[in-house]
């Protein structure tokens, strides 16, 4: 594609907006032919538009009082003028406005001049500012949302009105709740060289033809998302990590990368925020929202001493943590590389607390990343709802017997946002926890709620305005720490993501006190590099990984226990044997006689003795990692929860 030149014979102004000519056609990231079913040719393989008609067109615009300058600088301004004067009915020899389709006067009928040529012309008298498409109205071509400064900076690209209607579509999309949708847009719309407006106006055909546009330029987006010397047009000096077995890097050629994936994730909404229905997409398209890049780290996981350091490591807070340098989104990772200070409401303790339990619910549920944060400590107010349970008594008033930890059977129930979509059963993730150390967190935190302490007395509820008696309460951290509490039931809950990323430092932190240097492979598909980058989702793969390995890789079990909806997803994104067990397994099964009967090796694998470990090492063993089953609170809490008690809202 030529560059835009300083000849005044390819600069086309009309109003306030300047179209460039790209070797005599108009640029096509605004706007091209195939919008409209218009099919490309062999010497114009992308149906881009010119700038120029053909005579028979021109003379058609001509013959109905349409006024074009041909050869001169002005003939392109007249051209599209000459469509909008016809399309609104002002300065045309009609009496009504001309129609594109349907009954009534209509340029194909009564001009000579095709639908998609009239469209098309439209469509760019519209990005020019002298045609409003909603109103059938010329106007004076003064649009402000024209102009190219909105993504000269992040603060003109938040005011831009398309942007402004994409943030206040949802709490989910609003800056102060998930600061990265604008974010991605910004950068998106950076890479691509579209304006918030240039994205949207490429035609006023069928939405599926509109659509079409728009995966067509993703395809840039794509292929920057791939490669790892891109320029990034926020931070030009950043170095961009992508190796092989990174999560960014693609899964194939047909399927987005987690990149590419957070993009889409903005320009979705966006898109359909103003106007252009985006729907459900397949895995191949480029706005497609499949989960991607699980397989890769189906091994990741942490051994069970590791788990146990873990468990150690959060309940010994440090003043300071120590964090590398990440490559994520727009966060500056400079200034978290230590976590000093307290906020203004929270001691730090409080936040070492919360991952506390956060981790040991994790262990116990496999919950994902976001949604630990949204868990109510109430019981359940029915079975489609989120709530600690303690089942004291059966059905008949029986007494239920206590488990070997002389503690009552309870459960957690979880909101389970990704199958919102699914029926009323699926929203619900139910499952048992057993661990004494987390049991006594629970009964903790119902203390405190009892005693009127750590929640929110009174809440507006959304889409109200009436001041009501708040009845639900967050279980880790106090109401109103991680969750709005008056949203923490809904599906778009208000997140207060800067002290959620204080948790996930924390677990970052203790993965590398964890997990010593020696055993961090960032080149393995269970690498390393995604504890860092993705700390909160990585548990979910410890958590399956202990219960695999606990239930001898009973998937049917483990997948229900952490509420996957087929064996396969588990298996394919989580599950992965690592070399130690298929060895055990390949020792056994390569010691079996091939001339054996199907009974006899039946019997002899049920007969199989596993090499015994000596006294000595079980001793050495049961010392170093106690079960954890048995391991009791070590709680260090000195500070009060709350330095100033939150403001109800």
């Amino acid at each position: 594609m030529a560059q835009k030149v300083d000849d005044p014979r390819k600069v086309h102004k009309v109003g306030k907006y300047t179209f460039y000519d790209y070797d005599g056609y108009v640029d096509p990231k605004i706007l091209t032919g195939k919008a409209y079913g218009i099919k490309a040719t062999e010497d114009n393989p992308e149906a881009k538009i010119s700038f120029t008609l053909k005579p028979n067109t021109v003379k058609a615009l001509k013959k109905h009082g349409q006024t074009i300058r041909v050869g001169t600088p002005e003939e392109f301004a007249d051209i599209l003028q000459a469509f909008v004067n016809l399309r609104t009915g002002q300065n045309s020899p009609f009496k009504f406005p001309l129609n594109l389709t349907g009954k009534g006067l209509t340029f194909t009928k009564d001009v000579g001049i095709g639908r998609g040529t009239a469209s098309k012309f439209l469509a760019l008298a519209e990005i020019a500012g002298i045609y409003d498409s909603k109103t059938m109205k010329g106007i004076d071509g003064s649009r402000e949302d024209l102009d190219d400064k909105s993504l000269d900076d992040l603060a003109d690209f938040r005011d831009d009105p398309h942007v402004k209607a994409y943030l206040t579509g949802t709490p989910k999309h609003r800056e102060e709740n998930n600061p990265q949708y604008l974010r991605n847009l910004y950068k998106a719309l950076k890479i691509l060289g579209f304006t918030p407006y240039q994205m949207l106006a490429h035609g006023k055909g069928r939405p599926e033809e509109r659509l079409a546009w728009v995966l067509d330029q993703l395809e840039k987006l794509k292929t920057w998302s791939e490669n790892p010397d891109a320029i990034d047009p926020i931070q030009p000096k950043r170095k961009r990590k992508l190796h092989p077995e990174h999560r960014f890097n693609p899964v194939s050629e047909n399927r987005n990368n987690s990149t590419m994936y957070n993009f889409a994730k903005s320009i979705k909404p966006f898109l359909e925020k103003n106007g252009l229905a985006v729907g459900r997409q397949p895995a191949e398209s480029r706005l497609s929202q499949k989960i991607v890049s699980h397989g890769g780290h189906s091994e990741q996981k942490l051994s069970y001493p590791q788990i146990l350091e873990m468990i150690k490591c959060l309940q010994h807070p440090v003043k300071e943590i120590e964090i590398p340098i990440l490559v994520k989104g727009f966060v500056d990772w400079d200034q978290w590389k230590t976590v000093k200070t307290f906020t203004k409401e929270y001691s730090m303790q409080s936040f070492w607390n919360d991952a506390l339990l956060y981790f040991l619910i994790a262990i116990e549920m496999g919950m994902r990343a976001e949604e630990g944060f949204t868990i109510v400590a109430n019981p359940p107010r029915n079975k489609y709802a989120s709530g600690v349970t303690e089942k004291k008594k059966t059905i008949d008033g029986k007494p239920i017997p206590k488990d070997e930890n002389g503690n009552n059977k309870w459960y957690i129930s979880l909101y389970t946002r990704k199958t919102e979509h699914l029926e009323a059963a699926d929203k619900i993730h139910k499952g048992r926890v057993k661990l004494p150390m987390l049991i006594e967190l629970l009964e903790k935190r119902r203390k405190e709620i009892d005693d009127k302490h750590g929640i929110v007395k009174n809440i507006i509820p959304v889409g109200t305005k009436n001041l009501i008696t708040n009845t639900t309460h967050s279980l880790i951290g106090h109401d109103d720490k991680y969750t709005r509490i008056a949203t923490i039931e809904k599906s778009n809950s208000v997140r207060l993501e800067d002290r959620r990323v204080i948790i996930r430092n924390i677990i970052r932190h203790c993965y590398l006190k964890a997990v010593p240097k020696q055993d961090r492979d960032e080149s393995d598909a269970g690498g390393f590099d995604n504890f860092m980058e993705m700390p909160l989702h990585s548990l979910r793969h410890v958590f399956a990984q202990y219960w695999l390995h606990k239930s001898d890789w009973n998937f049917t079990f483990v997948a229900q226990l952490g509420h996957w909806k087929t064996e396969k997803e588990l298996k394919d994104s989580y599950g992965g044997m690592d070399q130690d067990r298929f060895d055990q397994d390949y020792e056994k099964f390569s010691s079996v006689d091939a001339n054996l009967s199907p009974s006899g090796i039946t019997k002899y694998l049920a007969n199989y003795a596993e090499p015994v470990m000596s006294k000595d090492a079980k001793k050495t063993s049961t010392e170093t990692n106690p079960p954890i089953e048995k391991l009791k609170s070590d709680d260090p809490a000195t500070d009060p929860e709350d330095r100033t008690p939150p403001v109800p809202q």
